[in-house]
């Protein structure tokens, strides 16, 4: 039996490490697209700023998968590098979404797309991601290397309900209940707009 605590840290550093890939992926496919936005944020795109938008997709790249492995297994090893990273990685990323949004920055974020909106939301995801490494951080030379493979998918398949949301949100699952309630008008969003 998993305990639920291992499930948890497990499931969270598994859902960082998803978002850090599809973060990731996205922008190898269109760096074009990602300097753009990157651009619309008010960096100047100089010669640091570009080795950080070229080397930052394969950066994520390498988190991610270390991520979603560290919190699968939960070795020590893995989650320590898993933990580190992310923690690193997600503070940074918090301390610059709100500073874009203390200067009134209302662009696309270039998160894990180009039309999602950067606000608090992505401040949230971004801490979340920080939390999730600091405590796997913390946890690792606490964990048992040696664990049951069929905990490793339980906490596979939590992370990827938690990724689920963080990626998407809650915005689908109240669309489909509001869409079900007596006083909605239809064709109505009620959400539409981005996230803060």
């Amino acid at each position: 039996m998993c305990e639920l605590a291992t499930l948890i840290l497990g499931g969270s550093v598994v859902a960082s490490g998803g978002v850090m890939i599809i973060g990731g992926q996205w922008k190898l496919r269109d760096p074009a697209l990602f300097r753009g936005t990157v651009r619309a944020q008010g960096i100047k795109l100089g010669r640091s700023a570009r080795l950080v938008v070229a080397v930052l997709p394969w950066v994520k790249l390498f988190v991610g998968v270390t991520a979603v492995v560290g919190g699968a297994q939960l070795h020590r090893l893995t989650l320590t590098v898993a933990g580190l990273s992310l923690g690193l990685l997600g503070t940074l990323f918090t301390v610059y979404v709100v500073a874009r949004l203390r200067r009134g920055v209302r662009s696309a974020c270039g998160c894990l797309d180009a039309h999602e909106g950067l606000g608090k939301l992505t401040a949230a995801r971004s801490a979340f991601l920080a939390a999730s490494g600091w405590i796997a951080l913390a946890a690792a030379p606490h964990v048992n290397d040696a664990q049951d493979a069929s905990c490793a998918a339980a906490r596979l398949a939590f992370g990827m309900v938690i990724g689920t949301v963080l990626v998407l949100g809650f915005r689908p699952f109240t669309r489909s209940i509001e869409s079900v309630r007596p006083d909605a008008t239809p064709g109505t969003d009620h959400h539409a707009g981005g996230d803060g």
